[in-house]
């Protein structure tokens, strides 16, 4: 028997600032990532693995891609960056996300835990693994938009 598969996501990639891809529904992520895993990862072991998840993604993730934005209702004008970037209504829907998940020995090798430590972030010592980044494919083209936590 398989041991649990217990999944969180890093805390980075769900806080603002978000210029590209973004996760919209942490809950249904969650569960869409652990289904996958719990039906198809035959090695729970393994260090790290990529999921594809393709169906299902409308309201869950948002593509970084759409339009070229211009100055106008579509955009909005962001001055710390001092660039033009679409709203997020605008965006391209998502045709596929491809969800990068390390094993949680391999997420505390790559973490800074003085960063942990400085922003109170502990992680429970039930979790196995961790999803570090993910690639939202948009529906109008073959190119995607990445989004990856800092380490």
């Amino acid at each position: 028997m398989k041991a649990p598969f217990q999944l969180f996501i890093h805390h980075r990639l769900t806080i603002p600032p978000f210029i590209g891809p973004k996760i919209l529904s942490d809950k249904l992520l969650l569960r869409m990532v652990t289904d996958f895993c719990e039906q198809n990862i035959p090695d729970i072991d393994a260090r790290y693995f990529l999921v594809n998840l393709e169906q299902g993604l409308q309201g869950i993730v948002s593509s970084g891609r759409g339009p070229e934005p211009a100055v106008n209702q579509q955009s909005r004008f962001i001055l710390d960056r001092g660039q033009v970037y679409l709203h997020r209504k605008f965006a391209y829907p998502p045709r596929s996300c491809l969800v990068t998940v390390f094993c949680v020995d391999l997420f505390h090798q790559k973490f800074d835990r003085v960063y942990a430590e400085e922003y109170n972030i502990h992680i429970a010592s039930h979790f196995t693994h961790a999803i570090v980044a993910i690639n939202v494919i948009d529906g109008q083209s073959d190119e995607g938009s990445v989004m990856v936590a800092d380490f």
